[in-house]
């Protein structure tokens, strides 16, 4: 049971949190619950607290219980501690959006971790910055993570979670937010379940790896270090040696072999002309003429075989949620912990856990 609480201790930055995840603007709440957007704003600046009436329906605004409320969601993190990667033309609000989840799911992750065991982290620390020591990184993450170098990753989200990372895909934000990622010892790497493709989501992914591989610690987000995640992503998923070996020569592109490779290594045919430019195997004619012909070919967006091939399902946050939700007493202390219930925690996860009710969760009176 939570204690009682006094009205100062309503937390804004709680709520300032929750409202980006949302992906609400101050006008748009304070609309909704018929109050000025300087009252809101003098909430989550902790210059104002609410009443008990307030507190609930902005509860009710959010689907939370009120005790979300009443405790710290944990430190949002800084631009400069996450991989942030989004199309150009997202607008800044699904960063912010985007990075209020990431401060929610930390928030599940640290509960989770005393009380879940998970694989110790086993990603390489490389400082890479030419294409021939990015190709080493990634030869030598297959290496560490116990993968051949010339065959493709069956799996790549198992292959992660088995080395001590986490995968998570988000409902809750913008389609145009590709991925992002944590720079620490344990990277979490959350993904959109807007992108449906398998290719697409395995590229990302190895994308996010490249960033935890080449750049703990350093701030990313520029066309360099970009560039450097996209080169190791590359070179993870189709191995310099093996790729050389299988490309097919010649003046004119074999597309129907170049759809063969997409299904055998599971990478878009994109990315397989990138890669075949990038190694030297077709020439710079060749390569434009290639997207001339994706252009052509209405594949500019989506890709032919898109459909072919199931999504990776990360298993590791769902299985130890589960293994709480199994012992209500754990499942109790889960949301008490995280002030979370059952509808976000789906909204952020994608993970049904069973309700409890309201009064079992929180005993909070207003004084």
């Amino acid at each position: 049971m939570l204690r009682d609480h006094q009205k100062h201790e309503f937390v804004g930055e709680s709520l300032r949190i929750l409202r980006l995840f949302h992906g609400m603007s101050q006008p748009e709440v304070a609309q909704r619950l018929s109050v000025t957007r300087q009252y809101l704003n003098k909430l989550e600046a902790a210059k104002d607290y609410p009443a008990e009436e307030f507190a609930l329906a902005l509860a009710e605004v959010f689907d939370v219980d009120v005790s979300y409320f009443y405790r710290s969601v944990g430190q949002e993190p800084g631009i400069d501690q996450i991989h942030f990667r989004k199309q150009r033309t997202a607008p800044q609000k699904f960063a912010h959006q985007a990075i209020a989840a990431i401060t929610l799911f930390k928030k599940i992750i640290d509960f989770l971790e005393k009380y879940y065991e998970f694989p110790l982290p086993n990603f390489p620390d490389v400082i890479a910055k030419s294409a021939v020591e990015i190709e080493e990184a990634a030869e030598l993450t297959r290496s560490y993570w116990g993968l051949p170098q010339n065959a493709p990753i069956g799996n790549l989200t198992d292959a992660v979670e088995a080395n001590g990372g986490l995968v998570a895909y988000f409902k809750g934000v913008s389609e145009k937010v590709d991925a992002l990622s944590t720079n620490e010892e344990r990277p979490l790497i959350v993904r959109s379940t807007a992108i449906r493709s398998l290719y697409r989501q395995r590229f990302d992914i190895a994308h996010e790896i490249g960033h935890r591989v080449l750049h703990l610690g350093v701030d990313t987000g520029d066309k360099e270090t970009e560039a450097e995640a996209n080169r190791f992503a590359s070179a993870l998923l189709l191995p310099r040696h093996a790729f050389v070996n299988e490309f097919p020569r010649g003046h004119r592109i074999d597309w129907q072999k170049v759809f063969e490779l997409k299904l055998r290594w599971k990478v878009s045919a994109k990315a397989i002309i990138r890669r075949a430019f990038d190694l030297g195997v077709i020439n710079a004619i060749q390569y434009r003429t290639a997207h001339i012909h994706f252009s052509k070919t209405g594949q500019s967006k989506s890709e032919k075989l898109d459909d072919v091939g199931d999504s990776e399902v990360p298993t590791l946050l769902a299985d130890a949620l589960n293994d709480v939700s199994r012992d209500p007493v754990e499942l109790g202390r889960f949301y008490e912990y995280t002030g979370l219930n059952s509808s976000s925690v789906e909204k952020l996860t994608g993970i049904k856990l069973p309700d409890i009710v309201s009064s079992q969760l929180s005993n909070i009176r207003f004084l």
